[in-house]
């Protein structure tokens, strides 16, 4: 051990008389070092507390020595342990860089209120005087010293990651650097053993060996800079006569920002107030963190400032904002803003008979925040992002991204108010994928800011965002539409796969730009043809490629606003397809002749009837789910579902913005009315909007929000809309699964809701007729309805084998009964009923029972009979319905008539 003071076994913990502690005193404790001397207890007295957090802070004696003491209870124990071994690999540092350590121990103690003992740690150090206040008030040799310490510890290997005012301490014995948890071992530090002038007053080098005592240096205003702007030793405020301050100028400011020029005063006006705090209550002065922010000149030059008064914490966290500034010095003027100053003085505030310290943080006015992400176009969020992923690859990270903190002007975007940042080692920069490596973002915290901008909806795939925006290389890259055809869906989201594909888009532009008249789909096709060997595919995803439509070949849509229709959007406004297969270079006309609800429109496109949806801002996801729902239909759009003329997309402007915005626009056939209920529907009505269902089935999809305000009828039948809420499915009809106790039970659970909602069981003998009558498109091969009723009996059980068998069956029969027109058609049904199939499969627990054959002219006398009991059932069960059907109608009410 470097100090000559004896490390006892035991060390017994005293407060002082009149100090409380929150924790039982006496209390011994036990050394965990090993060189401690065997049963010798020491006596530590705590005398005073210099900072409560965790670990807290204490002054006392340690057997009459001064010392500085940390204590930490439960579970951040961990935490000062891994200081206390810093302090002891660094041993031979001890006394002369840092202060000595003169013990650590571990023990239990009783807290008040606390049933059970908790654990205890405590680090004993030397007691080496006070934290600096501020660097800039040193002396140029003094920084020297702290920084000539620093460099004998990267020399030994270690590397101090927090270096700043609070981790140096200054006594009788000099300058020692504390803070030791934040120490990084095996350093190797490439600063020359020979050089030992730090060049200091001389110009900073951004050739300097070592970053870290780059860094350092700077941060104490070791050096110059060469900024290509004047940072003046002292700054003379004013404020302009129309606007009014509760703190008296003019008043002169002393500048504590790193490279200031000396006897230089720059002149600062204070002209307008951006955001004010609470500093001024009841005529006296109330502290609030919250810094006032001016507007202003610095010697002509439009500038943003923030002020502080008398606050110690105020006053701390604006000057860490300035020097997480200094700090990414090199990024100020793309990325950040210019730092031009950061001065400090003093000068009187109204109300207060004594002058307050004030703080001055002068920045480059970049312009104004941006009102609401996803309402900014894509390129510019992803500008955005790009900035933020710049300063994840300097190594910091920005824990405070929302749209207040983005700013905009002339030069492009700036990321504004540093005061929460901190240091970031980005899985992006160290190449690191995430464990799935396909489409995730191997940054969480970029990935949690693209998704606060919406960006992740907006992109194909997050590998695209990468190669198009990732650096600073972009002129290189070919056009986004182009872009987007040649980054295949599939691959995964790594580094490797993105320097590959920046690679081959680089070889691409190259050769786009060296053939000026070249045809660019043939090049397109080309490149697809021959794609780069792509190192990171993802094994459940297929290597897709979009097909090229030239944008000045899209088609377009100029909408337009009747003259009753009110919109809250700009127009006449031009619209262009993202349908890959419309006609290139066409240009239609719709026209929104009637608002049906929020967003939803009747009109005409070039003549023909339409109804329109139309989306905003991140509400256009929806909306193009839909559409590539119905493209993914597109054989069922016109019997089924409608027609989908287009889904287009653009950008307008709306009267609650100042800004464009992005726009959807969905184009269907209009189709009709929503039908009122289902349960009022005729037998052939239900049976056929349910067959329509099925048919979707068919197709492998399943329509999840099946009611009357999702089926529309018109002249050419019923037809299924709003297909936001389809999902893939195969349906177990489709797979020919058979019930296992081959009852009359539907296979499908979902079609069988459907027919329940629709009351078919109800209007129709048995499931089996239902789909034997009215599945497949061979209708007309079989009788009429009143004799299947008769010959597809009951009992049998509900299988895709009986459908084929019955369907067969009673094809039969019409055929038989078309060949004899004058047939006894009661004798013919006879006949069939006494041969029925010998191969259909009969539910075990139910009979096969014929309903008896009564020709349509002797049921007309009590046809009105039977109708008006019919009626009457119907009118009852109408009464009970009619309340389910206004509560489905009144919880979506988004989702009904207007989608069709």
């Amino acid at each position: 051990m470097a100090s000559t003071t004896t490390m006892a076994a035991y060390v017994r913990i005293v407060a002082a008389q009149g100090f409380y502690v929150d924790f039982t005193t006496p209390c011994t404790i036990e050394s965990k070092y090993s060189g401690f001397t065997p049963d010798h207890t020491q006596e530590l007295v705590l005398q005073e507390i210099v900072r409560d957090s965790q670990p807290a802070v204490y002054r006392g004696t340690l057997n009459g020595m001064s010392v500085v003491v940390k204590i930490i209870i439960d579970r951040d124990i961990s935490k000062l342990r891994s200081e206390a071994k810093n302090y002891f690999v660094m041993e031979d540092l001890q006394g002369t860089v840092i202060p000595y350590c003169y013990n650590y121990l571990t023990g239990s103690i009783r807290i008040e209120g606390k049933r059970k003992p908790r654990d205890i740690g405590c680090l004993i150090l030397e007691d080496c005087g006070e934290s600096v206040e501020d660097f800039f008030s040193l002396k140029l040799e003094e920084k020297k010293k702290i920084l000539d310490g620093l460099l004998t510890m990267h020399k030994s290997g270690f590397y101090h990651d927090d270096f700043s005012e609070k981790h140096v301490v200054r006594g009788s014995q000099g300058y020692r650097i504390t803070g030791l948890k934040h120490i990084s071992r095996k350093h190797q530090c490439p600063w020359d053993s020979e050089r030992d002038n730090w060049n200091v007053g001389g110009y900073y080098s951004k050739s300097f060996p070592c970053e870290g005592l780059k860094m350092a240096g700077a941060r104490m205003n070791l050096w110059r800079k060469d900024v290509g702007y004047v940072i003046a030793s002292h700054v003379r405020i004013r404020v302009a006569r129309n606007l009014h301050a509760d703190f008296t100028t003019p008043c002169i400011t002393e500048s504590r920002a790193s490279g200031s020029t000396p006897e230089v005063t720059q002149e600062l006006i204070l002209q307008k107030d951006i955001q004010l705090s609470q500093y001024f209550s009841s005529g006296y002065y109330e502290v609030n963190l919250r810094p006032l922010i001016y507007r202003g000149t610095l010697d002509g030059t439009p500038v943003v400032v923030k002020i502080v008064f008398d606050s110690d914490k105020a006053k701390l966290k604006l000057r860490e904002e300035a020097n997480n500034y200094i700090a990414m010095e090199d990024l100020q003027g793309s990325v950040i803003p210019h730092c031009y100053n950061y001065v400090i003085g003093s000068t009187p505030i109204k109300g207060q008979t004594k002058p307050s310290d004030i703080a001055f943080l002068i920045l480059e006015d970049c312009g104004e925040p941006v009102e609401y992400f996803p309402s900014l176009k894509l390129k510019d969020r992803m500008e955005i992002l790009n900035k933020l992923l710049t300063m994840h690859m300097h190594g910091f990270h920005h824990s405070d991204f929302a749209e207040r903190n983005v700013v905009l002007g002339p030069q492009g975007h700036r990321i504004i108010d540093l005061e929460r940042m901190y240091e970031h080692h980005c899985l992006w920069e160290r190449g690191q994928f995430l464990i799935n490596g396909c489409g995730d973002f191997p940054c969480r915290d970029l990935r949690s800011a693209g998704g606060a901008m919406r960006i992740w909806r907006k992109a194909d795939s997050h590998i695209k965002v990468l190669i198009m925006f990732v650096g600073d290389d972009l002129k290189l890259l070919p056009p986004r539409e182009i872009m987007d055809c040649l980054i295949p869906s599939g691959i995964g989201c790594t580094s490797n796969n993105m320097e590959v594909m920046k690679g081959w888009l680089k070889e691409f532009k190259k050769e786009m730009d060296d053939t000026p008249d070249c045809n660019v789909k043939e090049l397109v096709l080309k490149y697809q043809a021959n794609p780069p060997h792509i190192p990171d595919i993802c094994s459940d995803k297929k290597v897709v490629f979009k097909k090229y439509i030239p944008k000045s070949s899209r088609a377009h849509v100029r909408i337009l606003a009747g003259e009753h229709c009110s919109v809250n959007f700009t127009n006449p406004c031009i619209v262009e397809s993202e349908d890959e297969s419309s006609t290139p270079n066409l240009t239609q006309e719709l026209i929104l002749q009637r608002n049906i609800r929020g967003s939803h429109y009747r009109g005409t496109l070039d003549g023909i009837p339409v109804i329109v949806k139309i989306k905003f801002d991140y509400d256009i996801d929806e909306l193009k789910k839909e559409a590539k729902n119905y493209f993914a239909m597109k054989d069922l759009q016109g019997t089924v579902i409608p027609r989908c003329y287009n889904y287009f997309t653009g950008s307008t402007r709306v009267k609650w913005k100042t800004g464009p915005i992005d726009i959807g626009c969905l184009i269907l056939e209009d189709c009709g009315e929503p039908v009122e209920s289902l349960y009022r529907l005729k037998p052939e009505d239900s049976i056929e909007t349910w067959n329509k269902l099925l048919t979707m089935h068919m197709h492998g999809f399943q329509h999840s929000n099946f009611a009357e305000r999702n089926v529309v009828r018109g002249p050419h039948g019923h037809r299924i809309v709003n297909l936001r809420h389809i999902s893939k499915r195969q349906c177990p009809w489709e797979r020919n699964i058979i019930c296992e106790d081959r009852s009359e039970d539907f296979p499908c659970p979902d079609l069988k809701r459907a027919a329940d909602t629709m009351h078919i069981w109800e209007k129709a003998d048995s499931h089996i007729k239902v789909l034997i009558m009215f599945v497949g498109g061979d209708l007309e091969l079989l009788p009429s309805r009143g004799i299947m009723d008769c010959l597809i009996p009951s009992g049998i059980g509900c299988t895709a084998k009986n459908v084929e068998l019955i369907k067969g069956w009673l094809k039969e029969f019409k055929k038989e009964l078309d060949s004899n027109p004058n047939c006894n058609v009661d004798e013919l049904i006879a006949k069939y009923q006494a041969n029925l199939l010998q191969n259909t499969q009969v539910c075990f627990k139910g009979k096969v029972k014929f309903k008896e054959y009564s020709p349509k002219s002797s049921t007309e006398n009590s046809l009105g009979q039977d109708q008006e009991e019919d009626s009457n059932e119907e009118d009852s069960d109408e009464e009970d319905s009619d309340e389910e059907d206004s509560d489905e109608k009144d919880s979506d009410e988004e989702d009904s008539d207007e989608d069709n």
